[in-house]
């Protein structure tokens, strides 16, 4: 199981690269099934008015996306654009939060020479599990990580992939 999880403000776009022998590439797109919720674990920030949906419960979220959109998408948040509601959502910036996704992996994709894990977008900080083994550190947003997982080779194939900041 692959498990990633990050913090985000702007969420993941990843896919799962693996290169042949004879350099074809096959990719594994890891845009659906994405979850997310707040992290409880510092110091909360709580919203400044009690809502009734909680969202330290696990959401559906869209990748790639925001956070403020997958709240809002929810009922989690009111509409930010309706009057003062936008100063009543910063709190949102300074909470911390964890995306998640599953996905099924071939014998025949986990026998490939090359197997990468590549970001195409993660918040400026994330921190990038896969199947609960810390892969990434990331510290910029405006580039694409890149990392190899061959380590997977002969390894189970339901995998989860956990991101978080």
């Amino acid at each position: 199981m692959f498990r990633v999880t990050t913090l985000v403000l702007v969420v993941i776009m990843s896919a799962l690269t693996i290169a042949s022998a004879a350099t074809q590439k096959q990719l594994l797109p890891l845009n659906s099934g994405w979850e997310f919720h707040q992290l409880l674990s510092g110091p909360a920030v709580q919203a400044p008015t009690p809502s009734d949906h909680d969202a330290s419960q696990w959401h559906g979220a869209t990748v790639p996306g925001c956070v403020h959109l997958d709240l809002l998408n929810n009922k989690l948040i009111p509409d930010p654009f309706y009057r003062d509601n936008e100063a009543k959502l910063q709190w949102i910036e300074n909470a911390d939060w964890e995306y998640r996704t599953t996905f099924q992996t071939a014998p025949s994709l986990l026998a490939q020479k090359n197997i990468d894990l590549v970001f195409e977008g993660l918040d400026a900080y994330a921190l990038v599990y896969l199947n609960d083994k810390l892969v990434l550190t990331a510290d910029n947003m405006f580039r694409e990580w890149r990392v190899n997982v061959n380590w997977l080779t002969g390894q189970v194939t339901r995998e989860e992939v956990t991101a978080a900041h």
